[in-house]
């Protein structure tokens, strides 16, 4: 059989494969393949667009395929109340001890089952083996779409968050969603209050192996390092750097994200003093002058710095 036009005769004429496509063609007849229009000899430009078309139509349908099978499984990844984690990891408690690795035995290798569509991943981190944050990955390179979704998703469960910044004040429990790393992390924090009252503020003359002991610094180019809690308005740890001298320490710097507005009023009521305020250079520094000087400068609106004591410089 001759498959022709139909007002084509069989013998010796053109296929309907072989006749001048396809420019302008009705969408009813449908796309040629780069295979067909080799074989029907068009030009070479038009296999290579055809070919490019194709690989991009393939690329689009992939990439929809995966971001609909990631929007099916959303709400697998928060819970009812703000900050909460959902069943993905619901059998898992920041706090708990155990192996937070990704090696045989591990927790992660007990949830792993889960995980196994590639469509959702999680990672833990913990200090000498206490879990202190969960984040789950959505992967994905053009997955924005999903990201919307899962914002709107939370907004509708926990509430409005300009910051993308979540939070519970009965578990103290700190969720955040970051959009451009494709993840939603959960730690826990300190209260404003509680995080003022916890600052070193007595440790300037301790000595060094008794903050080492007691705080699990580790040593530095710059000091004695170590992390806290951070503030639940922001993101990440309390990084903490004690300067030494003769041993001992002479001042401390502290670097958190968060608001300070109500960090100042507490260290205010703490130290039962006002602080004087300072403008330099677009940074504004408030001053507590008390037997250990305080100082808290702002670094943009989410972001600041304490300096505790008057002088330091690095151990011997």
């Amino acid at each position: 059989m001759c498959l022709v036009a139909p007002s084509l005769a069989c013998g010796g004429r053109e296929t309907e494969l072989s006749r001048a496509p396809i420019q302008g063609e009705s969408s009813a007849k449908g796309q040629h393949s780069a295979e067909e229009l080799a074989l029907a000899g068009e030009p070479a430009e038009a296999v290579v667009q055809a070919f490019q078309d194709e690989q991009k139509r393939a690329a689009t349908a992939a990439e929809k395929k995966w971001n609909d099978a990631q929007l099916a499984r959303l709400h697998e990844v928060y819970g009812a109340k703000p900050a909460q984690m959902g069943f993905l990891v619901d059998d898992i408690q920041l706090g708990a001890k155990g192996d937070w690795s990704r090696e045989r035995g591990s927790v992660y290798q007990q949830i792993a089952p889960r995980l196994g569509d590639g469509l959702l991943d999680v990672s833990f981190d913990d200090r000498e083996g206490t879990l202190t944050e969960v984040t789950i990955v959505l992967p994905g390179e053009f997955n924005e779409e999903v990201l919307e979704k899962l914002e709107q998703d939370l907004t509708s469960a926990w509430g409005r968050s300009p910051t993308k910044i979540w939070y519970d004040p009965t578990t103290r429990q700190r969720a955040n969603l970051a959009s451009k790393l494709n993840t939603l992390t959960f730690t826990h924090y300190r209260d404003p209050i509680d995080w003022v009252n916890e600052l070193p503020l007595a440790m300037i003359g301790t000595p060094v192996e008794k903050v080492i002991a007691t705080k699990g610094a580790h040593r530095s180019e710059d000091g004695l390092v170590w992390n806290g809690l951070g503030l639940p308005t922001g993101t990440g740890d309390t990084e903490f750097v004690a300067y030494t001298g003769a041993k001992k320490v002479i001042a401390i710097s502290v670097h958190v994200r968060g608001d300070s507005e109500t960090v100042r009023d507490a260290l205010t009521a703490r130290l039962r003093a006002k602080p004087t305020m300072k403008s330099d250079g677009g940074q504004t520094e408030w001053v507590w002058l008390d037997r250990v000087p305080v100082a808290l400068t702002q670094h943009g609106s989410d972001e600041f710095s304490m300096l505790i004591g008057s002088a330091w410089r690095s151990a011997p």
